[in-house]
């Protein structure tokens, strides 16, 4: 006698007492009859009719099941009821099944019965099955496992108690607009999850989407789902054409756009209720926007719509969840934050506001860049000392001049020769504190110009460790080498030359040129005495011989020189600002101009603080090696969780070290050994990629999680979306923050003249070292602007409310400079500086500080000026255009295609 049933045969639910269904009320069947299949069937289509996947073409219309077809009530793998069909496509056959063994509903998709043995098709479905697999969202139907029965082969999925959008659209029109919108989001959230495992669903259309009994949303049927770089050839072209991208339409490809495109259009009928081609598809053709079917809709929502189905994929959002971004209400952002998800860097780049910008506060702030420009312009004539100055000849005719001099003597050693600028810091203060105690506001022709060329041969190679080369690097000590000093007038101020270390005995002694020295040196012969030689020679020298004079201004002056044979090896110039004068010259009165601390080039020792800069050393290179030991910790944590945005490090590391070997290498010492160069400089590169790929891995996740609307633009930025309007805004607030800056630091200082300063001069040597110094502009602005806002996120993780972080960044400059020279200028300036790295921070993200940082570089490498005589304008104009460029091209994306003239003027 048949046992009892325990479940119904129609939807696998437990029966009540009475033997009736307590979910669909079906009555029991005779007690010892058994159901047939007739029975069975229209007891199912007595119950409402539930779908949950679409698979490929519309339902077919039941008849009486053949042996071929899934029957309710069968028992499937010996676990699985079958309790009715939900659905029929080329692709399968879909029926809700009884779990017996969990006691739940489940889904399982079967493979057609005439392709029962096809080895493609059960190939697909185990690819559907690895595919769907690799997704676990809420907003995606799960799908278990992979069975088989009878020799057909089914999958195993989750069960979705609601109808597919299609069939709602139909039934009632369209939702309402909040709802709709509801929806729109789960539907992007959903299929971002599956673009994040690198899968396009490539079938997405309202039949594939169901919304269950509480209106959650849930994407199914991953049967054309694939891998994106496994897609090609024939496969190009699968899915259902009405709702195929122009591209795949026309087989040129199908990429995570495509997916984007057949979004636009599910959004299209959601929130319109209709298609938006109408049953008819061209490659070439836009459907009609939606406000013209539908009066009231936000328009933000039509401009996601028809953003999506641009005809060209590059004109289409980047992401899902760009499209979630534009939609009302949409943040992603907070959304992962709130369930305890560190945001994605894509969704940190498809979130915040789009950034365009009124034309009128683009012209403010593009003023706020020219107009700071102008005045800098302006004031280095009047307040730099280059500017204030006579220096009419560039280094190439100062180089020239050394090499006269050396050809003169007979011992230029016809090897190798470089030569740098370098800074006199001692006749540097002596000036300044000259022209204070006058109370003049301009230089006289100074007795030395503090800007001076440093000129070296040497018989072999120069190969200096740093770029260029300097006093020591590489050592001079080569038989034959020579080093020249000249100021930027072309004054002698030094020369120095290690002997042969050979010499012939035979070799006549001849008269040593002192005279022609001299007249090269600018000071007064008629003033010139005979003194006693007060400096060794570091060289050996058979003759030393010293003299005093004056300049044409009065100032005094000795002249030391020594020579081996009436060659010389020794000759330099001493005057009251070197720290040996008042040894030299005990009875002068003269007191130096500069600080005792500050090391003097002219040949020999000087009495400095060596201890305090071997603490300052130290102290900098046990910050450095803290910060990298540190960010390893952090980038080795941000690995082993999986946190850390190693694409864009990797590229971040891969521009350092291309950018810092070129411009150490353009901007270096080119040797007769080229292979050094490289040998030299990539290892130094290198490390400069390691340490911002280790400091970006190990930072960048912190930010994301603390302060991610901070890295908004920058992560659109780094993944080339240069044309974004958010990009181009906080570009442009950065450069206007720091011509603003250094403007009124300028402005701040004008007159003062502790306040001058020389600066570098490398970038000015040529036009390769110029190139150089532009190469190595976003290098150096990245390193500051990093250092920058690591140091404000720190204090906002520490003190975590962010107007105290506001306090805090405008403090820290302020009390800093406070303490480093008490005075109402220095305290300005720092708050000058702590508001200017408080706004753009906070206002601009870190995209918005490299801008600054970069024309901070920029204005300080080259010098800016307006007198186009001056033999540096060329170079100078570099600054100009690095930063007007910068700005203007900024200016122009941050309007985001708004007309500069007419309405858009006017803020309408």
């Amino acid at each position: 006698m048949p046992a009892t049933p325990t479940t119904c045969v129609s939807c696998g639910s437990r029966l009540a007492a009475d033997g009736t269904c307590t979910r669909c009320g079906t009555a029991p069947a005779p007690r010892g009859a058994s159901l047939g299949l007739d029975d069975t069937a229209a007891a199912a289509d007595d119950l409402p009719q539930r779908a949950t996947v679409a698979v490929g073409s519309a339902s077919r219309p039941r008849t009486r099941p053949s042996d071929d077809e899934l029957p309710s009530g069968r028992i499937v793998a010996g676990r699985y009821r079958i309790v009715r069909s939900l659905g029929k496509g080329g692709m399968g056959e879909v029926v809700l099944a009884r779990d017996l063994e969990l006691d739940q509903s489940i889904a399982l998709k079967f493979l057609p019965a005439e392709l029962r043995g096809d080895a493609g098709h059960l190939a697909r479905l185990r690819d559907e099955v690895k595919l769907a697999r690799k997704v676990s969202h809420p907003n995606v139907c799960r799908v278990h496992d992979l069975g088989e029965a009878d020799g057909r082969w089914f999958l195993t999925m989750e069960y979705v108690d609601g109808e597919d959008l299609g069939a709602l659209l139909r039934r009632i029109g369209r939702l309402p607009p909040e709802k709709a919108v509801e929806i729109a989001h789960q539907l992007c959230s959903g299929l971002h999850a599956a673009h994040e495992q690198g899968i396009l669903h490539r079938d997405l259309k309202p039949a594939n989407v169901m919304i269950d009994g509480e209106g959650r949303l849930k994407i199914t049927d991953f049967g054309l789902a694939a891998l994106a770089h496994e897609i090609g050839g024939a496969q190009v072209r699968e899915g259902t054409p009405a709702y195929m991208a122009p591209e795949q339409l026309a087989g040129a490809g199908v990429s995570r756009r495509s997916d984007i495109y057949a979004l636009g259009l599910v959004l299209y009928e959601l929130f319109t209720g209709k298609r938006a081609h109408g049953g008819e598809r061209r490659v070439d053709t836009r459907p009609a926007a939606p406000s013209t079917l539908l009066d009231g809709l936000d328009p933000a929502i039509e401009r996601v719509i028809m953003r999506c189905l641009e005809p060209d994929p590059e004109d289409r959002p980047a992401s899902v969840l760009a499209v979630a971004a534009g939609l009302p209400g949409g943040d992603p952002i907070g959304a992962a934050l709130a369930a305890g998800e560190l945001p994605s860097p894509e969704m940190v780049a498809a979130s915040g506001e789009t950034g365009t910008l009124r034309p009128r506060l683009a012209l403010v702030l593009l003023a706020l860049v020219l107009v700071p420009l102008v005045v800098l312009g302006v004031l280095f004539e009047r307040e730099s000392v280059m500017g204030r100055l006579p220096t009419p000849d560039g280094p190439e005719v100062l180089a020239h001049r050394a090499h006269e001099i050396v050809e003169g003597l007979g011992v230029l050693p016809g090897g190798d020769v470089a030569y740098r600028f370098t800074n006199d810091l001692a006749v540097l203060g002596a000036l300044k504190e000259r022209r204070a105690a006058e109370g003049r506001t301009v230089y006289d022709d100074p007795p030395i110009h503090p800007l001076q060329l440093l000129w070296r041969a040497d018989p072999g190679h120069l190969d200096p460790r740093d770029p260029l080369v300097s006093v020591d690097d590489p050592p001079f000590g080569a038989p034959g080498a020579v080093l020249v000093r000249i100021d930027a007038r072309g004054r002698l101020v030094e020369l120095r030359r290690v002997p042969p270390a050979v010499e012939s005995a035979a070799a006549d002694r001849v008269e040593a040129p002192w005279p022609s020295l001299l007249a090269r040196t600018g000071l007064v012969a008629d003033d010139l005495e005979a003194a006693t030689p007060a400096i060794v020679p570091r060289e050996f020298a058979d003759e030393r011989r010293a003299w005093t004079g004056r300049w044409p201004d009065g100032t005094p002056a000795r002249v030391e020189a020594a020579s081996v044979h009436g060659v010389p090896v020794m000759f330099f110039v001493v005057g009251p600002w070197d720290d040996r004068w008042a040894e030299i010259e005990p009875g002068d009165g003269s007191e130096p101009g500069a600080d005792d601390s500050i090391i003097v080039v002219s040949g020999g020792s000087s009495r400095t603080l060596a201890g305090f800069e071997v603490v300052i050393a130290l102290a900098l290179a046990l910050v450095v090696v803290g910060i990298a030991i540190g960010a390893m910790l952090l980038a080795i944590r941000s690995l082993r969780r999986g946190e850390g945005d190693r694409r864009t490090a990797s590229r971040l590391a891969l521009f350092v070290v291309v950018s810092t070997f070129l411009a150490s290498t353009l901007g270096g010492h080119l040797t007769g050994s080229w292979l050094l160069v490289p040998v030299r400089r990539l290892p130094y590169a290198l490390l400069d990629g390691a340490l911002i790929w280790l400091a970006y891995i190990g930072l960048e996740p912190y930010a994301r999680r603390f302060w991610p609307h901070a890295l908004v633009s920058w992560s659109r930025f780094v993944r080339a979306r240069w044309a974004d309007a958010l990009v181009g805004r906080d570009v442009l607030l950065g450069c206007a923050s720091a011509c603003v800056l250094i403007a009124a630091g300028a402005l701040l200082v004008a007159g003062d003249p502790a306040k001058l300063e020389l600066g570098d001069q490398g970038a000015l040597l040529g036009a390769r070292f110029a190139l150089a110094a532009v190469l190595g502009l976003p290098k150096s602005g990245l390193w500051m602007a990093c250092i920058a806002f690591l140091a404000v996120l720190v204090t906002r993780l520490v003190l975590r409310r962010q107007w105290a972080t506001v306090l805090a960044t405008i403090a820290a400059p302020t009390v800093a400079l406070a303490i480093a020279e008490p005075s109402w200028t220095m305290m300005l300036s720092g708050l000058a500086i702590g508001i200017s790295v408080a706004f753009t921070v906070f206002r601009a993200g870190l995209l918005g500080t490299v801008a600054w940082a970069t024309t901070f570089v920029a204005l300080d490498t080259f010098p800016w000026t307006f007198d186009a005589s001056a033999w540096y304008a060329g170079y100078g104009s570099i600054a100009g255009l690095v930063v007007g460029g910068l700005a203007v091209a900024s200016f122009w994306t941050a309007l985001g295609g708004r007309p500069l003239l007419g309405d858009g003027f006017f803020g309408k």
